[in-house]
């Protein structure tokens, strides 16, 4: 039943992520949220972190299939930073401030992994300065707040869903 509710949450954030995305674009500046990339963070510390890959596998999947441009690069950030953050919290303690900065940490290398790719297999004009002006700092704000709804809500959730 725990699994259940851990994966509805996660098609929950997943939609409200996709919602979110399709109404941030403000002039120049693209704001893009990752709420469920932060849930599967969350979960890989919180919970066993192979919850966390096999939900990340099948959304990444998804993400992949119904997003993007090239397949599997959902997949594999998804996979490489919840393996990250699971390795990383081994190490470090689970303070709350840690947390946060490390899941500020990963979405700007989640969006930094995108924009190499895209640089690599695009050959875009565009710098990183250009880029981490208009896309990075600018994700990385909305889900420094956002983290800020989602963080004590998810915890609650699992440790509520844990009895």
């Amino acid at each position: 039943m725990q699994y259940l509710i851990i994966s509805g949450m996660a098609v929950i954030l997943f939609y409200l992520d996709t919602l979110i995305n399709s109404l941030m674009p403000l002039g120049p500046f693209y704001f893009t949220s990752h709420l469920f990339l932060i849930y599967l963070l969350i979960l890989s510390v919180y919970k066993h972190p192979s919850v966390a890959l096999v939900l990340g596998t099948v959304f990444g999947i998804a993400s992949d299939v119904y997003f993007s441009t090239i397949y599997g690069i959902y997949t594999f950030g998804y996979i490489v930073c919840t393996m990250l953050m699971s390795r990383l919290f081994n190490v470090f303690y689970k303070d709350t401030m840690m947390m946060i900065s490390l899941l500020i940490g990963f979405v700007l290398l989640f969006e930094l992994l995108f924009y190499v790719i895209y640089r690599i297999l695009y050959s875009s004009s565009s710098g990183i300065f250009y880029f981490l002006f208009y896309h990075g700092l600018p994700s990385v704000l909305i889900n420094f707040v956002l983290i800020f709804v989602l963080f004590p809500t998810v915890l609650k959730f699992l440790n509520r869903s844990t009895y």
